[in-house]
């Protein structure tokens, strides 16, 4: 079977290129740098914030399959780098 491209996956390549047009047509552009593993760490809590809050359990290795991470240890790698990041409405829902 042949994968394709999620709505999510889309969307976020949408709202990225439709940014990134956006820049190029102007004198000097400012266009983000994206570090797609904080990236996932920000989808990954947020994920779980909206799982705890709709009262849905999970656990974190569900969650991580979910975006392909296979270890817990990476996600604890990134949650001591990133963790502060985060904004309040999802430091609520996760540790």
């Amino acid at each position: 079977m042949k994968e394709s491209i999620n709505p999510t996956e889309r969307a976020v390549m949408e709202t990225v290129r439709e940014k990134t047009r956006k820049q190029l047509n102007k004198r000097v552009p400012d266009i983000d740098y994206i570090d797609h593993r904080r990236m996932t760490y920000l989808l990954i809590e947020d994920r779980i914030a909206d799982y705890k809050e709709a009262g849905i359990e999970r656990t974190l290795p569900e969650v991580l399959a979910e975006f392909g991470v296979k270890s817990t240890h990476t996600y604890y790698e990134w949650y001591e780098k990133w963790h502060s990041l985060l904004p309040e409405h999802i430091k609520r829902y996760v540790r």
